[in-house]
């Protein structure tokens, strides 16, 4: 009997000391989340919710080269201010991984012959333990087979070997490649190894890439031709005469030769000795896209936005002959700033450019550019007190923004009929099949 209530005891006290470990884990995601989640797009938000429910798997990343994979892992990383290790399983060798064995020996075994062996725990391991962190198997699925199970027993058990274990904090999360349809030699992974990820098929839009990445980090120069072209970014067809090919990672590596050179200013780049090199480099680095991006320079060379903002009056007699190519490529190029952070005399020159251009070559896109501009993101701004730049220039349009309030005010009035007529409908219905009195606010209630 003694041993039975000893036995319930000891069970209680387990689920207890469980629950509290587990609240315990949780207060720290908190604590870690409160501080930084709001610097995660939104796409990095679902993947992080993914890494940190992980347990007895991990998230891994299935993409072609260069599409970000580790790439946005780490931002995660460093947006949560996690530490980040990077372990490419295609350049180690097990033992990288907690699986080389060494003896043990006790101080008497020379009396008691108690010699045994265990598992060295790698320098990376114990790091990860001092502080949150995110681990990456990179390039799983073209390890080795030896190599990818002693990364999955990581996965599976979190500990090496009897004494190390990898506390709560510690995250795990991987990436491959496609094989066969990003032409990279992989090993397919059996079922047993699938089991063990939640394998989730990669790709990262341009809007993404700018958000999280480029918009910081690419030269403007780059940004505003893949603006005007984002199918440039990662073509789905390749030139085999070109040893590069345009992915997120190559237009980057070729942004930082651009930096490198020439300078991350915009407007003092040598645009003609950046044409020259790029007919030698170019295609090593982004493949036949480098053509396009010679094409787009060769057109705006005389005039680009930063010309335009900085000094209009330089390039004004320009506009009246600007092909439709070259207007498209501008418009693309100024979405790419933000209206409320221009200065007085960029937003003058900004606004005395698009009267020149409406003047000169009025159609579809340019009038849809000048009512992106006075509608953002889809709503009209009745009051502009908090956008003084948009209200400037929605006084130097008047007429197309009185016709969009006009719009949306029609647009409301076809919505509040369309409402009541579906009110009017449902309580006829609600009448016929119920026999007591029908509330007509409830069901306003439901049809909104």
């Amino acid at each position: 009997m003694f041993k039975k209530i000893k036995n319930l005891f000891k069970k209680s006290q387990k689920v207890e000391d469980t629950k509290r470990i587990k609240d315990d884990f949780l207060s720290k995601i908190k604590e870690l989340e409160d501080k930084n989640l709001h610097k995660l797009t939104k796409l990095e938000l679902e993947y992080w919710r993914v890494i940190k429910s992980c347990k007895k798997q991990a998230l891994m990343l299935a993409a072609r080269p260069g599409e970000c994979k580790s790439a946005i892992l780490e931002t995660i990383a460093k947006k949560l201010e996690l530490q980040f290790i990077d372990i490419r399983i295609s350049q180690i060798d097990e033992s990288v991984l907690g699986v080389f064995p060494y003896i043990i020996k006790n101080f008497f075994h020379f009396l008691y012959k108690n010699t045994y062996f265990d598992y060295a725990v790698p320098k990376w391991a114990k790091k990860a333990n001092t502080v949150p962190t995110l681990v990456v198997f990179d390039e799983f699925n073209r390890g080795k087979l030896e190599q990818r199970n002693a990364a999955l027993q990581l996965l599976c058990e979190r500990r090496i070997g009897s004494g190390f274990k990898f506390n709560d904090l510690v995250f795990f999360a991987a990436a491959s490649n496609l094989g066969e349809e990003d032409n990279c030699d992989v090993d397919e992974l059996d079922d047993s190894h699938k089991a063990r990820f939640i394998i989730h098929k990669h790709s990262v839009s341009f809007d993404d890439w700018c958000v999280g990445y480029a918009n910081t980090h690419v030269h403007k120069i780059i940004l505003e031709f893949l603006h005007s072209a984002p199918g440039k970014l990662y073509p789905t067809i390749k030139n085999d005469t070109y040893t590069g090919y345009a992915s997120h990672r190559s237009w980057s590596n070729l942004s930082d030769y651009i930096t490198i050179n020439f300078g991350w200013n915009a407007d003092d780049v040598n645009v003609d000795e950046m044409i020259s090199d790029l007919y030698i480099y170019g295609g090593d680095y982004v493949g036949a896209e480098f053509l396009s991006l010679i094409v787009y320079l060769n057109e705006l060379k005389d005039i680009n936005v930063g010309k335009i903002l900085k000094d209009y009056e330089s390039v004004k007699h320009l506009v009246k002959d600007l092909n439709r190519s070259t207007i498209s490529k501008l418009l693309h190029n100024f979405i790419t700033f933000d209206i409320e952070q221009m200065k007085e005399r960029e937003l003058d020159n900004y606004i005395l450019f698009f009267k020149d251009v409406k003047h000169y070559h009025d159609d579809d896109e340019i009038i849809g550019h000048i009512e992106h501009r006075l509608n953002p993101k889809g709503v009209v701004f009745d009051d502009m007190k908090n956008y003084p730049n948009t209200k400037k220039f929605a006084r130097a349009f008047p007429d197309y923004f009185e016709l969009m309030k006009e719009i949306k005010r029609k647009k409301e009035e076809l919505k509040n009929n369309i409402m009541k007529v579906e009110i009017d409908n449902k309580v006829e219905e609600l009448k016929k099949s119920q026999p007591i009195e029908v509330e007509v606010d409830d069901v306003v209630e439901e049809v909104k």
